[in-house]
């Protein structure tokens, strides 16, 4: 049941994604203010890592496939992973990836925001370009894509998730190498010029908020008997 009930809220998450307004001025309005920002606070380093991206086939090829899919395997593995493996802890992560994606979903309604690779002039569309999985002028034909959804980027989210959930349910040495998942999506959003580097800044607010919703509160104390 459990299983059924994510892959049906997944596939629920996706549909209302894609059916959330096309506002096609206020998504540029709202992208041409990001990147002032981004441009007032030095930050925008988007169009640089793009290019370096684009600069190298191979790199770009990576970066497209690993954008289009890694995404969609990595973030059920885990789920599955904690549901079969730990039970004890599942309840806790799953709620949290909900909550952190329906606060997400209100954000796309209210805030529409265009991609750099739609709003930012000399911006490359890695997918469309290299055709990854047969993208061409634009990788959204599908009427489940939304592409207004910049942010927050839950590509950056669900993978800080996915490193999160891993890290603090094992006790392995390794552990801690999950962290570099999140780091290299936030690269991958920003070479393929599907995110800004704000958008990934956002998906780790909303999978903050989600933790913090979701935690257990702590039990008060027991007063101790007398002797």
């Amino acid at each position: 049941m459990e299983i059924i009930v994510i892959v049906f809220g997944y596939a629920l998450y996706e549909v209302v994604q894609g059916a959330a307004p096309w506002r096609h001025g206020a998504a540029f309005q709202n992208a041409a203010r990001l990147i002032r920002f981004e441009r007032w606070a030095r930050i925008d380093v988007e169009l640089t890592v793009n290019g370096f991206v684009n600069a190298h086939t191979p790199l770009a090829l990576v970066t497209g496939y690993f954008y289009d899919s890694l995404h969609y395997l990595i973030t059920p593995s885990v789920l599955l992973w904690l549901f079969l493996r730990h039970p004890a802890v599942y309840g806790r992560w799953r709620s949290a990836l909900i909550v952190a994606s329906v606060g997400s979903l209100a954000v796309f309604y209210l805030w529409p925001l265009a991609p750099p690779r739609m709003a930012w002039l000399g911006m490359i569309d890695t997918l469309a370009v290299h055709h990854i999985f047969g993208s061409v002028e634009s990788h959204s034909a599908s009427a489940l894509v939304n592409d207004f959804a910049a942010m927050p980027s839950l590509h950056v989210g669900w993978a800080l998730w996915c490193a999160a959930a891993v890290a603090g349910t094992l006790r392995a040495a390794w552990r801690h190498l999950v962290w570099l998942y999140p780091v290299l999506t936030t690269f991958v959003v920003m070479g393929t010029g599907n995110h800004y580097l704000l958008d990934g800044v956002g998906g780790a607010v909303a999978i903050g908020l989600g933790l913090a919703l979701t935690a257990r509160p702590a039990r008060p104390a027991r007063p101790a008997r007398p002797n």
